[in-house]
């Protein structure tokens, strides 16, 4: 059964990067609609998950206003990181932000040492910050480099000679793309 959830997990969350990236070549208004459908089928399944593995007192525990309430600051961030995202769709390709997203991982790392006092073995930092730098310099090749296409997006983004002219942009929709990484943190 726990193999079955993290398959499906996996799924929705691949899911997410086709939608937006079908929805961003079809039009503006199109992708903010496939992903509350998305999030709409993520819920779905979880509630009918919940009722399968626990039966009605799962799926009641899932409706239960105050466990709810209780999450409410968290899922508010989390939506503020979805609509930064989507922010920064205007001048990144989704499969550019789900390399930059990366940046994730060692920031909750970086976290989870602070603040829950959480170790690391050396050699595990040194992944943490190889992942970092890895994306620190795909993000600067793809804000020099890449001059994003007149439909938003960078799809068929063509190279630049000598930097884009775009660059100031570009660094205000990564800044705001990295704030949402922020807040999903």
């Amino acid at each position: 059964q726990v193999a079955w959830l993290v398959f499906l997990f996996v799924a929705l969350d691949a899911s997410k990067s086709l939608a937006i990236s079908w929805a961003a070549t079809h039009g503006r208004m199109c992708a903010p609609l496939v992903i509350c459908a998305k999030n709409a089928l993520s819920i779905a399944v979880g509630m009918a998950m919940a009722f399968t593995l626990d039966g009605p007192s799962g799926l009641s525990r899932c409706l239960d206003m105050r466990r709810a309430l209780r999450v409410l600051p968290i899922a508010g961030a989390f939506s503020a990181a979805q609509m930064c995202a989507l922010m920064a769709l205007h001048t990144f390709d989704p499969g550019s932000l789900k390399i930059i997203a990366q940046v994730n991982l060692p920031t909750t790392a970086l976290l989870s040492w602070l603040v829950l006092g959480r170790q690391y073995s050396p050699r595990k930092w040194l992944a943490i910050v190889l992942l970092l730098v890895t994306t620190l310099a795909f993000l600067q090749v793809r804000i020099i480099f890449f001059e994003p296409t007149q439909g938003g997006g960078d799809a068929g983004a063509r190279e630049a000679v000598g930097g884009s002219r775009h660059t100031p942009e570009k660094i205000l929709c990564m800044a705001i793309f990295l704030v949402g990484i922020a807040l999903s943190c």
